[in-house]
């Protein structure tokens, strides 16, 4: 998938530098990298499914869990941590509860709270990254299939629209999207300057793609297809 072993490359060289900068344990910087073998769950003996981890993190997702590890090694631990919407929620009475004596968490806790976090990172992070594969081959396959559907015919009278969930979580680019019609061969033009033949375009930057679940619709003689 485009992107994610260059980002990932970064990823495990600034987190081999953040653990060394920590002073943290060899051992402790790989385990940070890999993650931790679930309990009791495998695939087989030679693929045991793993748990948390920073592979195919983006640079700016690592930069989540290290902000979110410096708030719980405060003393007491932020309540910033708390209004993370990825945390496990069912350590949060560990958080609070040292929030509240004004005490430190342990060691031990860190680990155990900020590998629930990671864990909870890789989850979204592979759902986003499934949904954006997904809605890629869904829309242009779409494409080339109407373009050659429409072969020999007046291209002219071909148009495509782009449409949104309508919702909150629809990007401001694409918000300003919504409804904007043109001819099917023409890119569509984001408020950003990034041209995109359809939703997903790879041509595209991933700042218009990533988390996208917008589609297109079109019609030949103002009729949809």
């Amino acid at each position: 998938i485009d992107g994610i072993v260059s980002g990932s490359n970064e990823v495990i060289g600034s987190a081999i530098l953040y653990g060394f900068e920590q002073d943290m344990k060899p051992e402790t910087i790989v385990t940070m990298i890999i993650g931790t073998v679930a309990a009791g769950m495998s695939i087989n003996k030679v693929n045991p499914v793993r748990n948390g981890g920073l592979m195919g993190l983006t640079p700016q997702q690592f930069d989540w869990i290290k902000t979110a590890r410096r708030e719980l090694k405060m003393i007491p631990p932020s309540e910033k941590y708390l209004k993370r919407t990825l945390r496990e929620k069912s350590l949060d009475k560990i958080v609070r509860e040292a929030i509240k004596t004004g005490k430190a968490l342990s060691s031990s806790k860190v680990v155990q709270i900020i590998g629930a976090y990671a864990a909870k990172i890789v989850l979204e992070q592979a759902r986003r990254l499934a949904l954006r594969e997904v809605m890629k081959a869904v829309n242009g396959n779409r494409l080339r299939l109407l373009l050659k559907s429409l072969e020999g015919k007046d291209m002219s009278l071909a148009t495509k629209e782009w449409v949104t969930q309508g919702d909150n979580r629809v990007r401001h680019s694409h918000r300003a999207m919504q409804g904007q019609r043109i001819n099917l061969l023409d890119p569509f033009v984001s408020p950003s300057g990034a041209q995109l033949q359809y939703p997903h375009d790879p041509k595209a930057p991933q700042s218009e793609t990533a988390g996208c679940r917008c589609w297109f619709r079109a019609r030949y003689r103002g009729r949809f297809i």
